[in-house]
């Protein structure tokens, strides 16, 4: 007689493995970026470039004219703090633009973690940036797009790690979570620590004047300029 294949009817059915959390992060990790993002990519690369090749040009300059006339920056009238300066800033200025490349090549891969690390990396150096100019010539307009590219790097650096996104999902998900718990308690929009307002103890006094006091001051030089 024919041998006919047993069926075991306890088998159980075979279940697709679940993502791991590794996994989930991976995959969050090298999620897309939005278009404009990418742009802004392909613009901050070329940027890097262009700054790179500016750079090389004025060190090409500078050593040609060192080379003619070895006392030259000497007898311009420009101090040592000066000099020391317009060094740095030179430095700081090749530092940002090796990072805008990279950050530009980052975005347009859209691997985001990278261009978190990048853009963190390159907020640093462009405060010493901004720094370094306000002391070699002050507030001038010209600080004008560092400022802008400052802001930029920051909302950039906080929106595109993947880490933060779901630290803020999670959070968004309990708030939704507790207020639903308030709706049904009745307490909807009341506080629930009980605390009130704000203690005025040193440490609370102390910070509000330092805040004012910034603030204070920023509107002044405003003023000023204006």
């Amino acid at each position: 007689m024919a041998d006919f294949p047993s069926t075991d009817h306890n088998e159980k059915p075979a279940v697709a493995p679940t993502p791991q959390p590794k996994d989930e992060a991976k995959a969050s990790a090298q999620g897309k970026v939005s278009l404009i993002a990418r742009i802004y990519g392909i613009l901050m690369f070329l940027n890097g470039l262009l700054n790179v090749a500016s750079i090389l040009l004025l060190i090409g300059a500078a050593a040609l004219v060192l080379s003619i006339d070895p006392e030259a920056f000497s007898r311009g009238g420009q101090t040592t703090l000066s000099l020391v300066l317009v060094g740095l800033l030179a430095l700081v200025a090749a530092v940002v633009a090796v990072l805008s490349i990279l950050l530009g090549l980052a975005l347009f891969k859209s691997r985001r973690r990278r261009t978190a690390l990048l853009a963190r990396a390159l907020t640093g150096t462009v405060i010493v940036q901004l720094v370094a100019g306000v002391m070699l010539s002050g507030i001038d307009p010209s600080l004008l797009p560092t400022a802008i590219q400052l802001v930029i790097l920051v909302a950039l650096s906080i929106t595109i790690d993947p880490s933060l996104a779901r630290e803020r999902k999670a959070r968004r998900a309990a708030e939704e979570k507790a207020n639903e718990e308030d709706v049904a308690a009745g307490m909807e929009g009341r506080d629930r620590t009980g605390k009130g307002y704000m203690d005025l103890n040193f440490f609370n006094l102390f910070w509000e004047f330092v805040v004012c006091c910034v603030f204070g001051l920023v509107l002044e030089i405003v003023w000023h300029m204006v």
